[in-house]
């Protein structure tokens, strides 16, 4: 699979999006360069309904029926912790709660970018608190399977993420990344990005 992501500052907060764009091939990799460029339009501010439906109409434009996206897009507010989401058929987010020290997903699965022309997609909010960390990742992390072939799955990167999880957010990231490859085969692209609520942790 090929990976989009990118992270975009704009007055007040912060959008960041990881999409997963199907297969190995060149109309895939041109949708992947393609899906970065419009990862532009969380920089400008745009409404999330609209980020998507811009994205879903140019996947189904231009690329073969076998071409498709999964994504998760967010734009997450500084002033009052505030996260807007959507999840177009891509894993769910996970936070750590840090009041709780727990960690849980995200609701949310949608349909995936470019199988339907008129698709809709529901865009959802949830708060975060001082220390809580919201995590973001494509399926090679949950996809990874250990020496028995058993793939780590959600609950197990739920796990692993709730021990790294109050460590400054580029170690956790760094260390998250090194126990998931440590334990297990990687056999699919495998991305991070870790977003922490500031405030005392």
């Amino acid at each position: 699979n090929r990976r989009a992501r990118s992270a975009r500052r704009f007055d007040g907060g912060i959008g960041i999006a990881v999409a997963d764009v199907s297969g190995h091939s060149l109309a895939a990799a041109l949708l992947a360069a393609r899906l970065a460029h419009l990862l532009d339009e969380l920089g400008l501010g745009a409404p999330l309904p609209s980020v998507l439906a811009s994205w879903n109409q140019t996947i189904y434009e231009r690329t073969p029926p076998e071409v498709f996206v999964t994504a998760v897009i967010l734009i997450a507010r500084a002033d009052n912790g505030e996260v807007e989401y959507a999840v177009a058929g891509h894993p769910p987010p996970l936070v750590y709660y840090h009041a709780e020290q727990r960690v849980r997903p995200l609701e949310g699965k949608g349909m995936i970018l470019g199988v339907l022309e008129e698709a809709r997609f529901t865009v959802r909010r949830t708060h975060l608190n001082p220390g809580d960390v919201l995590l973001l990742y494509t399926d090679g992390a949950i996809d990874a399977r250990d020496d028995q072939g058993a793939p780590l799955g959600i609950e197990g990167l739920a796990a692993l993420f709730a021990q790294f999880a109050t460590l400054p957010v580029q170690e956790l990231v760094d260390r998250l990344g090194e126990a998931i490859a440590a334990g297990h085969a990687i056999n699919d692209d495998l991305t991070l990005v870790a977003l922490v609520c500031a405030g005392s942790r």
